[in-house]
Formats: C-alpha cells, sequence, structure tokens
C-alpha cells in the first residue's frame, strides 16, 4: 500500500497543484510507519525546498528520536549532524550544540559529533565542557589533528589556571606520536 502511495506522491510532487495533497499523503505513510525511510526523505526534500523550516526541524526531530529509541549509533549521528546543521543555518546554535550532547551518549567517542559541539563552545560558560571535548579529540584524532588539539587544550587549561591539565595535554598530545 505504501509502494502504491509513494508511486503517486512522485506523480504528484511534479506537479504544482498537488503539492498540498503530495505532502499530506507523505503524512499518512509516516502516521502508519514512522520510520519508513522514502517517506521520510521525501517529505524532508520536500520541506526543504518548499521552505517549510519548522516542520522540517519537527520531521528530522522525530527521525532523531526514532533512531535512538532504537539505539542505533549511526543512524543517531547521521540525525544529529543533520538537525544540527540546519538548526545551525537558523541561527539555533544552543538547541544544535545540545542535539550534539545527546547524540554522544549514544556514541560517545565520534570525532564528527565531537568537533561538531566543539564549534557551539566558545562563550566564557562553555570553556571547562570545551577542555572536556578537546581532550577526548586529543585521543581518538589523527596524530596531526591530536597535536594541534592537544595545544589548544594547554592553552585553555591555562586560561583556566589549570597548570597541571595544561601539562598532561601537551603530555598527551605528544604521546599521540
Amino acid at each position: 500500500r505504501n509502494a502504491l502511495r509513494l508511486l503517486l506522491v512522485g506523480c504528484m510532487l511534479q506537479r504544482p497543484e498537488h503539492q498540498d495533497d503530495a505532502l499530506e499523503t507523505l503524512r499518512n505513510v509516516l502516521l502508519e510507519d514512522p520510520e519508513h525511510a522514502e517517506a521520510q526523505r521525501l517529505m524532508a526534500e520536500h520541506l526543504l525546498r518548499t521552505g517549510n523550516r519548522s516542520e522540517l526541524l519537527d520531521l528530522l526531530r522525530q527521525q532523531l528520536m526514532n533512531a535512538q529509541g532504537r539505539n542505533d549509533a549511526a543512524a543517531v549521528k547521521a540525525g544529529a549532524l543533520r538537525l544540527g546543521h540546519e538548526l545551525e543555518i537558523d541561527g539555533d546554535g544552543v538547541e544544535a550544540a545540545s542535539v550534539y550532547r545527546g547524540a554522544l551518549e549514544v556514541a560517545p567517542r565520534d570525532a564528527e559529533l565531537l568537533r561538531a559541539l566543539l564549534n557551539h563552545l566558545e562563550g566564557e560558560d562553555d570553556q571547562v565542557e570545551r577542555a572536556e571535548v578537546l581532550e577526548q579529540l586529543v585521543e581518538i584524532e589523527d596524530v596531526s589533528a591530536a597535536a594541534e588539539r592537544a595545544l589548544a587544550l594547554a592553552e585553555l587549561r591555562l586560561r583556566l589556571e589549570d597548570g597541571a591539565g595544561a601539562l598532561t595535554a601537551l603530555v598527551k598530545g605528544y604521546g599521540r606520536k
């Protein structure tokens, strides 16, 4: 049944006068099967194309929650990066950072998620968390990136008046050679 609906949606999306009908059909498919990948893809593409940011963000949040419910680390990562990117476009770095933190609970040592979170930790209030993220990246990134992260971490630890932490960061970075 859903396969036929999606064929119908494909035809409707080609005609401007049937866009609303296509969207309604996609909603019905997703009500029946919330994890239908093709319906989710078509819905996201349509919402992005039409500029319906609010509904797009709702769809991406739902996809992320579904992936978290399945404890599917790869899907959580992909969903978090996609949702976080769209939130960044909307200028909502606070929610984007929250999305990345949630994804790191499922994929705690994922370098791409850690880098995405790091990009949002610039303020004074975020310095301790920034140091923690940098420390994890020193441990998991390739040698040249780890060396740069170790230097950044040492500088941050010094600003936080943590000389021992700065020394530890440099030793970890050097140890990655």
